[in-house]
């Protein structure tokens, strides 16, 4: 599980780091989490830059566990009209009651 995690995390701060959206000034990886320390450069808002962030992993994410893991995918269904997965939010293990739209 943790790698289906950690990969799309890695993907996720490179490219933002290669486009010159972010710089990375720290990284801690938790058992359960993650701390980052990071700047927005020029052009780009601190909170873009994490909704960036946020939506690009989770999707990442989410294929990663339909890959390798549909099993555990499955238990995060919820049945809702408008939504399939809820998001993960940015404590580990906790879930929103909302969801990632498709």
């Amino acid at each position: 599980m943790r790698a289906a995690v950690w990969s799309p995390t890695n993907g996720s701060l490179q490219y933002l780091t290669n486009d010159k959206r972010i710089e990375l000034n720290a990284l801690v990886i938790m058992s359960n989490h993650i701390h980052l320390i990071w700047q927005a450069l020029t052009g780009f808002t601190p909170s873009g830059v994490q909704a960036s962030f946020m939506k690009y992993t989770a999707q990442q994410i989410k294929r990663s566990l339909a890959k390798d893991n549909s099993d555990m995918l499955t238990g995060l269904k919820v049945n809702k009209y408008d939504r399939e997965y809820p998001r993960l939010t940015g404590r580990a293990g906790n879930m929103e009651k909302r969801a990632i739209r498709h």
